[in-house]
């Protein structure tokens, strides 16, 4: 018996598609202006710092203290955070310092633009956030690496709008960034 368009109701199967996808497209702008981009960016962040803080400890690996550097330099390179972006310095002496790798190209200013740096462990002291390694790659806690660190040491880099934070830990003896 053969069947009465006439009168048959519904939605074609393109109509279907096509509000599915107005839907779909709806939904994307929705999520992307609802989730906050300070999560990824401190995580940029963080991983850039961890990378800077490896350099730092390859090169007082790989390098000794020149005969200029101050008596009792135990440290070739060390790392200081006082301010972002961080600076690498050579020869125990922060104010000497040497280029980051793509430091030179702005990029490392934009990483770190909105954020603050802090020593949680150990304490500062009053040379500030400094970081020094020996020649085997440990970290040290004064500028001229004859006190190694005896605890981790942990560094807290905060995105200052919105408070969200990452933890670097230092490992004491190996010097381990995880």
């Amino acid at each position: 018996m053969p069947r009465d368009k006439k009168g048959a109701k519904g939605f074609t199967l393109i109509e279907i598609i096509a509000t599915l996808a107005v839907i779909a497209i709806v939904a994307a702008v929705i999520v992307t202006r609802a989730t906050p981009t300070e999560g990824p960016k401190v995580i940029a962040a963080a991983e850039a710092l961890k990378g800077q803080i490896r350099y730092a400890q390859m090169r007082a690996m790989n390098i000794t203290p020149l005969s200029t550097a101050p008596t009792g330099c135990s440290a070739s390179f060390g790392i200081t955070a006082t301010s972002l972006p961080p600076v690498l310095f050579k020869d125990c002496n922060p104010a000497t310092t040497v280029y980051l790798p793509a430091e030179d190209s702005g990029t490392s200013a934009a990483v770190f633009g909105g954020m603050s740096l802090t020593v949680d462990n150990p304490k500062p002291t009053d040379m500030g956030t400094i970081i020094t390694f020996d020649k085997f790659g440990s970290p040290c806690v004064d500028v001229l690496c004859n006190k190694p660190a005896d605890a981790n040491i942990t560094l807290k880099l905060t995105h200052t709008a919105s408070g969200m934070s990452r933890l670097i830990t230092i490992t004491k003896n190996t010097g381990f960034v995880p």
